[in-house]
């Protein structure tokens, strides 16, 4: 599942994200790749936004995304 700041982005990382888009979410997490404290920190950032997707489910995206 996508929204239209992901497919503005055209499967790159940098321009717009969506706080309550799992895939926006995960590709702000992997953008800080590979210092672990910027992750965490870009996370903590998320979870602040209404509707935004949980920890957990954001983690689990990062590591399919990992494995492509």
């Amino acid at each position: 599942m996508s929204c239209d700041a992901c497919a503005g982005r055209g499967g790159k990382l940098g321009g717009v994200y969506r706080m309550q888009c799992l895939a926006c979410c995960a590709d702000l997490v992997l953008s800080t790749a590979p210092d672990k404290q910027r992750a965490a920190g870009m996370l903590a950032a998320i979870a602040r936004h209404p509707d935004a997707p949980d920890r957990a489910a954001i983690l689990e995206r990062v590591r399919e995304r990992q494995g492509e």
